[in-house]
């Protein structure tokens, strides 16, 4: 079906088709995507309308699928392609990092582990489980929620960890806040299961707090503070 808007789109596909999306302003990529929620639909406004509501293009793809739909136009189809983008995202990344056999590096191991919490907007606790060289085993979502004794202790991680005949493993959480530092529960939870599992000759190499697509270790605090 022809319309008036054919001429525009496919001037906005042709230039990404020569130079790519970093050609593109942020509300002419917003454009693009919806194209394929919207097929027949003027999509400019509703694009500048996103970026008006959330503030930002990282924002608007953090947004809830209701928030979304308060946007003029916006039905469901185009606010579960717009819910999906980040999740294709955190898949593709942790399924090209799952390549990489060893994450002895600790820098490679931050990347692995913050691609696990791309577009998440609830706290949650992740446990990846690794061999006696660092290679991935699995990873694990222990619970969503806040970071505690009730919803995490150390009788649930041996669980994991036995079950899969690891010898190393890292627990993170998310501060959808955006605050980095460890709360005092924190410090105790890691330093019982760091303290427990390693009596029974399993490591755990770190615990991190992931913001911001950052991660900030809380091991060693935990052990210096209680081992003072």
């Amino acid at each position: 079906m022809a319309g008036i808007n054919d001429g525009h789109r496919q001037r906005l596909k042709e230039r990404f088709d020569e130079f790519g999306l970093d050609a593109l302003q942020d509300h002419e990529v917003l454009e693009l995507l919806l194209f394929y929620g919207l097929p027949y639909k003027n999509t400019n406004g509703m694009a500048h309308e996103l970026l008006n509501k959330f503030g930002s293009f990282s924002e608007v793809f953090v947004a809830s699928r209701e928030e979304l739909k308060s946007i003029k136009g916006i039905g469901d189809h185009a606010a579960l392609l717009i819910e999906l983008i980040p999740q294709l995202f955190r898949r593709y990344s942790m399924d090209l990092m799952s390549e990489r056999t060893r994450f002895d590096d600790r820098e490679l191991l931050c990347e692995y582990v913050i691609n696990h919490f791309i577009g998440q907007t609830k706290e949650h606790v992740q446990l990846f489980l690794f061999d006696s060289a660092m290679r991935r085993i699995d990873s694990i979502m222990l619970c969503e929620g806040r970071l505690n004794a009730v919803s995490v202790n150390a009788e649930t991680v041996a669980e994991h960890v036995f079950a899969n005949r690891a010898l190393n493993f890292v627990i993170a959480h998310n501060h959808p806040s955006g605050d980095a530092e460890p709360t005092f529960d924190d410090l105790c939870l890691t330093r019982s299961i760091w303290h427990s599992l390693g009596e029974l000759n399993r490591e755990m190499v770190e615990h991190y707090i992931v913001t911001d697509g950052t991660c900030t270790p809380v091991l060693a605090r935990a052990k210096e503070i209680f081992d003072k």
